[in-house]
């Protein structure tokens, strides 16, 4: 009636993510065994957590200009 019923079937178009999926997971299990793995070949100095029963009240705020705040 409304729709034609000639010719052929149409292909839907669509995109098969099945074969990146299987990259990506064979990838991620790389990563995962071999970061383990790797030696560290820098050195981090990680900062020590300051004492909790700092005075603080040493921080006071100074106005800079119009609506900024520094801290002195």
């Amino acid at each position: 009636m409304g729709m034609s019923s000639g010719g052929g079937s149409r292909a839907v178009p669509y995109i098969n993510v099945t074969p990146l999926i299987d990259v990506l997971l064979v990838l991620l299990i790389i990563f995962m065994v071999v970061t383990p793995l790797k030696p560290s070949r820098f050195k981090a100095d990680i900062p020590t957590q300051k004492d909790p029963n700092e005075d603080l009240s040493r921080l006071k705020p100074k106005p800079a200009h119009a609506g900024c705040f520094d801290f002195v």
